[in-house]
């Protein structure tokens, strides 16, 4: 699996947050995946952490978990949060597109029962 991130230059504001644009390229066995990816400095976070999490959200592929740390330092070249993400998947001759947007962004504490473990769960090992 090859990862890379490149900064285009490209500004632009998508709801009400001043933007950058950046290109994601994953090339996969089965196939590539190329995002445009809009991110705001405009929202504080950690880019570390943040940098770590999005990079989780990937890891859960399989044959991901290898890459975790290249994963972890192309995803640290996004400055910012990300507002909006157009991916388009190539694989085996076919096409799948997807989006994802950040719709609403507020601080606050969240309920303590958001963390609680629901009545009935199981640990499972993934892919069971």
């Amino acid at each position: 699996m090859k990862i890379s991130v490149e900064p285009t230059g490209e500004k632009k504001q998508i709801n009400g947050y001043h933007c950058q644009k950046y290109i994601q390229t994953m090339e996969m066995g089965m196939g590539t995946n190329r995002s445009v990816i809009w991110a705001t400095m405009d929202i504080n976070v950690d880019a570390d952490v943040y940098a770590k999490f999005s990079a989780s959200r990937l890891a859960n592929h399989p044959g991901m978990e290898q890459s975790i740390d290249k994963i972890v330092h192309e995803m640290k070249k996004i400055k910012g949060v990300q507002v909006l993400n157009e991916s388009t998947m190539s694989m085996m001759g076919q096409e799948m597109k997807s989006s994802v947007a950040l719709l609403e962004f507020k601080e606050g504490k969240a309920p303590s029962n958001v963390f609680s473990i629901p009545k009935g769960y199981t640990k499972k090992a993934f892919g069971d």
